[in-house]
């Protein structure tokens, strides 16, 4: 990512830029060419700066190529430098996408330092990566909800339980905090 545009995101996120001259101020590159947001990724994955990553996914967001870029939402899933966890699974949630599976799968068993920072930041990533499990809605998916299930993982067990629970339509399982 060059300078003069993240500077321009992060005068955006100090809401020291209104929208629309923070719209009207990014590279037309970036609308057009899918390679151009790809690589401003690439180079964050790079630099393993989460603050940068963050400034990413405002571009991300504001020029809607999320389906295009699902390859590195997932792959972000797995990496171990960031704090950017539950923005991400949110995004690959909403994509439904069924290649996702494999990445949430491998996420959702990771102990990511930033989550164990915080009490709730384990169950709460563990239980949206169930969600978006769920969501995908595929035989597949569903799968790895019951495999997890299974979990010796006691907080893993107990969410994926859960969504069991509410894919029989029983909603019935109660968990155990």
């Amino acid at each position: 990512m060059n300078i003069n545009l993240e500077k321009l995101i992060i005068k955006y996120r100090l809401r020291e830029v209104s929208k629309d001259d923070f719209m009207d101020s990014l590279p037309k590159e970036l609308f057009e060419n899918p390679d151009y947001l790809r690589n401003v990724f690439l180079s964050v994955i790079k630099e393993k700066n989460s603050d940068k990553l963050q400034n990413a996914l405002v571009l991300l967001w504001f020029t809607g190529q999320e389906k295009e870029q699902i390859d590195i939402l997932n792959q972000l899933l797995l990496e171990d430098w960031h704090t950017k966890y539950e923005e991400i699974i949110k995004e690959v949630q909403k994509q439904k996408n069924p290649n996702s599976i494999p990445f949430i799968k491998e996420a959702i068993q990771n102990k990511y330092e930033y989550l164990l920072s915080y009490d709730t930041g384990v169950r709460q990533f563990i239980n949206q990566c169930g969600y978006a499990l769920n969501s995908i809605n595929t035989k597949d998916s569903i799968d790895v909800i019951y495999e997890l299930s299974k979990s010796s993982n006691f907080i893993l067990k107990d969410e994926m339980l859960y969504r069991v629970s509410k894919i029989n339509g029983k909603n019935d399982y109660e968990r155990n905090y």
